[in-house]
């Protein structure tokens, strides 16, 4: 799709025509001087006594003097250059607040012509008085999206909604664009730190990375390098004070809250947040701009009084003019405004003005509806004139005639009503500490607005027009008469320069982790939205910092998670993890450790469970290719395991029988509660409720009577109470791999349709893998490690490869175990399984089931899963490919080194081309210099209503770098440093005490 191109049929600086060498109406001027001047000599001759020659040279002073003063002061002049020099004059270039009286009957306008003083009443800002005198505006604070992480199509959309939204603003409304940057973060990172704070003691290592994080960003802050956009949008109207104040008032808020609204609803497919601005809100934008030097603290100081002014509040001291600007608070401002937009525009152009490498300017985009009659009639007139020129004008007549026929084009536009048309002033504002700063500051802003298909900026050519430019940007101020300066637009092309984007900035709102963004601002990461999980996925080539990343993302949110279980290979997470206390299990087949793969763990016996034992078995017994013999062998397996249980469950009731009434009542509860989620899911929490000792559970329980027991004990059901009593049959009861084995061996005499030579071919496979076999007790006994604890690491990297089968089922046993424990905590509990490098994983038959399990099922469990792919091309081939993608809500795409991959990654999540472009160039870390060294990614999530997309750094502290070691001489020594410390009785958090002082 191609990005739209806007024509621009209408200069910026329309032409009025010319006469005399003098632009539009100018010629009055000297047609009246020598009016006059007539009037003068006739005067003079014939009131006697003076000779012609004398009289006629007196009479010529009026005409000469018009004529000079119009071409000296008025012809190819800025605009209100007079007014300004007299102005400057008059006060001798200081402008004082308390000159600023508010309006008597005396003086129903006072103040200035540019600026009117104004109150915060009901959530509006009133200017002068509230009569036929005042003004009424009401603001928006706006939250757009980033247009750099916007496809050509959402742009082309974005263009039509904003050209829409502007052509339904109609007269006598006005609205005022209002962006502008900060470096204040102060709000977002108070909430990172309470939550700091919150979570302290809960774990040190978290609490001592997010102190670094919130401290490095504090100190960026100062010094300046952070940048926040800013968007607020005002509607304005006058009064007419035709009815009482309090009433047109309040009708006027709710016909401007409609545009709010509008607003709202039509960009919210883009999760643009529209929040109509409280009276506080107003207040502190007036101190933004009438007193910027102030810090956010000192901002937060100052106490709203709703009964004074906002220029009594909110300004900081004096205005004095200066050469080229003014100065106010220690801070030097000029202003600039459009001379003249390009002729072709495009959706989404203005970013290369909202982008540049400063923070010390703001951009005030005030818009005034015409009334499309009085301008059709206007244009009209002025073709007319223009006619006449080309007439009187032969040298100038092909120019003169381009100008007829863009007035032309517009009154075609006018009549035809398809387009809205309007006046806009395009200023920006530029501050600085001092004047040379400032001047290369806007030198940086003309050449973007260059670059920007060759938009003009004029800059004020004195003091006093900088300072009554900048009172036009006054918050809500749409009504100011310094508009020399405004051009005419159709809604069409300002749609291409309305302020309308943001840097990306991720979950910020809601932000557990913190990160740089591309554009010097903050990107939040949060794994929870809404207490739902945000499953994840983690792609990037080897080298490229994923692993790293992934430990500072789960270092910096480890404190609002009790469970977190990590299966890897290679020891990425081995420091890490000493870090939680915890050290990680190692598994090998001398490492002395058993998973019995029939335990349960505490859950009902579930279909589920079945199949992943056959899986599991078959696994181990190889399959043969031939598919129709490897079904007849899945069935015979699952039959088997089948049978175990049934003798494990006879057994046990046998043994147990005052059980079986209790299990019953139990599952009759659980039937009448599970509703549309399936039995087992209902029985679980209904054991849960009962070990919580849960009142309204047991009084339920209480009331199935005996006649309900007896009646599901003999009816088909009775199957339920089978699976429900392996949550209470003790492990004793519970049979190995061994066992299994005997099992077939015993059974099997029995099934004359099993061939007995496939059943020794099983048994012999099946005993490979028992206690006597080459992988020792792995399968073969009672589990003997514990999993259960805050933090589980399963290290898996030292089988060998030769052991490769050994590998793929460990990973695929744990997975299940994991799996059965998280379904056993309380669901309130956030836990969260990482899995590293997970291509693995679909190397075992069975194994690609489970994992879409997870990501399907763990939601309802607060658990949060995420996975680590460095294989993305055998991942890509892989059968869960479409559940991981499409049950994952965030994406973090690192380098990449295969074009294709990148294309069928945004196959499944969209990825606008320049960010696709992006992540095949990030630089590895590696590259990069050994004092800036970091990590790029794409962070790409699902918003509200459609993906939002945009590229962070991870830049890792000291402390980090030494956690995140993971290979080379850098493990080594991180390893040997560790070793150092427990030989000397150090703890793991001395050990980064002092690895921070070196």
């Amino acid at each position: 799709m191609m990005l739209k191109v806007v024509e621009n049929t209408v200069e910026t600086k329309e032409s009025s025509g010319t006469a005399f060498g003098l632009q539009g109406d100018l010629f009055i001027i000297p047609v009246v001087g020598i009016l006059l001047s007539i009037g003068l000599f006739a005067i003079l001759l014939f009131s006697g006594g003076r000779s012609p020659v004398y009289s006629f040279i007196i009479s010529l002073i009026p005409a000469a003097a018009a004529t000079a003063f119009t071409y000296a002061f008025l012809n190819n002049k800025p605009p209100h250059d007079l007014g300004d020099k007299i102005e400057s004059f008059m006060d001798g270039g200081t402008f004082k607040v308390e000159n600023f009286n508010p309006p008597t009957k005396a003086s129903p306008y006072p103040n200035t012509n540019k600026f009117r003083d104004c109150w915060f009443v009901k959530k509006l800002i009133v200017f002068n008085e509230a009569d036929n005198r005042g003004y009424v505006s009401k603001g928006y604070y706006v939250s757009p999206p980033s247009l750099n992480g916007m496809s050509i199509k959402n742009l082309n959309d974005i263009h039509d909604r904003l050209e829409s939204f502007l052509a339904n603003v109609k007269h006598p409304v006005r609205m005022q664009w209002d962006w502008s940057l900060s470096t204040d973060f102060n709000e977002e990172l108070d909430h990172y730190d309470a939550d700091t704070e919150k979570y302290k003691k809960k774990n040190w290592w978290s609490h001592r990375i997010r102190k670094q994080v919130s401290e490095r960003f504090r100190r960026l802050q100062r010094e300046n390098i952070l940048k926040k956009e800013r968007l607020a949008v005002y509607f304005s109207i006058q009064l007419s004070g035709e009815i009482s104040v309090a009433n047109e008032i309040n009708l006027i808020d709710s016909q401007l809250a409609v545009y709010g609204n509008g607003l709202s609803s039509l960009f919210s497919l883009y999760n643009c947040e529209v929040t109509e601005m409280e009276d506080r809100d107003y207040f502190n934008e007036y101190i933004r701009t009438f007193n910027p030097s102030l810090s956010y603290q000192a901002r937060n100081k100052i106490e709203f009084d709703p009964q004074k002014s906002a220029l009594e509040q909110c300004t900081g001291g004096e205005i004095l003019d200066t050469k080229n600007g003014f100065r106010t608070g220690g801070t030097y401002h000029t202003t600039l405004a459009i001379r003249a937009l390009p002729k072709t525009l495009s959706p989404g152009m203005v970013v290369r003005l909202l982008s540049l490498n400063i923070n010390e300017y703001s951009i005030t985009v005030n818009i005034i509806p015409l009334n499309s009659e009085k301008e059709l009639k206007k244009e009209e007139a002025l073709i007319q004139r223009l006619e006449g020129d080309m007439q009187g004008n032969k040298k100038q007549q092909y120019s003169i005639n381009i100008n007829r026929q863009k007035k032309i084009a517009k009154v075609e536009a006018l009549a035809e009503g398809r387009i809205n048309p309007m006046r806009c002033e395009f200023i920006i504002k530029v501050s600085a500490k001092d004047e040379n700063t400032l001047k290369q500051r806007i030198a940086i802003i003309k050449e973007a607005a260059a670059m920007t298909n060759g938009v003009i900026l004029w800059e004020a050519n004195s003091a006093r027009s900088t300072r009554n430019l900048f009172f036009q940007t006054a918050p809500g101020w749409c009504f100011g008469n310094y508009s020399g300066f405004a051009f005419y637009t159709p809604n069409d092309v300002m749609a291409c320069m309305i302020p309308f984007s943001s840097s990306f900035s991720g979950k910020l709102k809601t932000a557990e982790a913190l990160y740089d963004g591309a554009d010097r601002n903050i990107v939040g990461v949060s794994t929870f939205q809404d207490n739902s999980p945000q499953h994840s996925v983690i792609l990037g080539t080897t080298g490229c910092g994923k692993s790293a990343f992934l430990i500072d993302l789960l270092s910096q949110t480890a404190p609002f998670y009790d469970y977190t279980c990590i299966i890897e290979e290679g020891m990425s997470y081995y420091f890490y993890s000493l870090t939680q206390d915890s050290k990680p299990l190692v598994i090998h087949p001398d490492a002395g450790i058993t998973f019995n793969y029939f335990d349960l763990g505490g859950l009902p016996l579930s279909a589920s469970h079945i199949s992943f034992c056959s899986n599991l078995l078959m696994n181990m017994i190889g399959y043969s290719g031939d598919s129709d013999k490897d079904t007849l062998r899945e069935a015979i397996i699952s039959k088997y395991v089948q049978q175990q249980y049934s003798e494990v469950f006879e057994t046990w009731s046998k043994d147990s029988p005052e059980m079986l009434p209790e299990l019953a009542r139990r599952c009759i509860l659980a039937q009448k509660n599970a509703g549309l989620e399936p039995f087992i899911d209902a029985y679980i929490e209904l054991e849960k409720n009962i070990k919580a000792k849960d009142e309204k559970t047991l009084d339920e329980l209480s009331k199935i009577t005996e006649k309900e027991i007896t009646a599901y004990l003999t009816s088909p059901l009775v199957q339920r109470v089978e699976q429900a009593a392996f949550c209470h049959i003790p492990k004793s009861y519970i049979p190995d791999h061994s066992a299994f084995i005997n099992l077939i061996q015993t059974f099997s005499f029995a099934e004359k349709n099993h061939n007995p030579d496939e059943i020794k071919r099983i048994i012999a496979s099946l005993e490979a893998w028992g206690r006597t076999g080459p992988y020792g007790s792995i399968f073969d006994g009672e589990t003997n490690i514990q999993f259960t604890g805050r933090h589980v690491h399963f290290e898996l990297g030292s089988i060998p490869e030769s052991a490769l089968p050994l590998k793929k089922m460990i990973a695929f046993l744990i997975l299940n175990i994991v799996r059965q424990h998280i379904i056993l905590l309380p669901r309130n509990m956030r836990k969260r399984v990482v899995f590293e490098e997970i291509a693995r994983f679909l190397q075992v038959e069975g194994a690609g089931k489970l994992i879409e399990e997870c990501y399907a099922q763990f939601r309802k469990y607060s658990s949060w899963v995420i996975c680590a792919n460095q294989n993305y091309g055998l991942f890509k081939k892989s059968p869960i490919k479409s559940t991981v993608m499409s049950n994952s809500k965030q994406h973090f795409v690192m380098r990449q080194n295969d074009a294709d991959d990148v294309d069928d990654f945004s196959q499944t999540v969209p990825v606008p081309e320049s960010l696709k472009g992006a992540i095949l160039t990030f630089p590895l870390p590696e590259s990069l210099p050994a004092n800036n060294k970091y990590s790029s990614f794409l962070y790409n999530f699902a918003d509200k209503n459609m993906y939002s997309a945009g590229i962070a750094y991870n830049v890792a502290s000291k402390d980090m770098l030494l956690c995140a070691s993971t290979s080379g001489e850098s493990f080594d020594k991180a390893k040997k440093i560790f070793q150092n410390a427990a030989k000397d009785g150090s703890s793991i958090e001395k050990v980064f005490a002092e690895n921070e002082k070196k």
